[in-house]
């Protein structure tokens, strides 16, 4: 999967080396993204300060699953759409 997102978040001129993510996804720190204090910054550390927040959003969206999502957050406002979807 990282070999699909981080080509669309770095810079054109910039190339991906995927070996600084093996086993963050399963590492404490990152398993339960909710409790990152702030996880732009984790971005931002991640891609060497290449980050960008509002192409970054876009860009890691269309890779986010509807289901098997470890993001509380997120998995309660697929939720709410879905109820607000049913109720209309």
């Amino acid at each position: 999967m990282l070999k699909g997102v981080l080509p669309r978040i770095l810079p054109d001129d910039v190339t991906a080396r995927f070996i600084i993510f093996k086993g963050k996804q399963e590492s404490k720190k990152y398993r339960t993204p909710d409790h990152l204090a702030n996880p732009v910054q984790e971005l931002r550390r991640l891609t060497g300060n290449r980050y960008q927040k509002m192409s970054g959003s876009r860009d890691i969206g269309v890779h986010l699953r509807l289901s098997n999502n470890r993001s509380h957050s997120f998995m309660t406002l697929i939720s709410g759409i879905k109820q607000l979807m049913e109720n209309n």
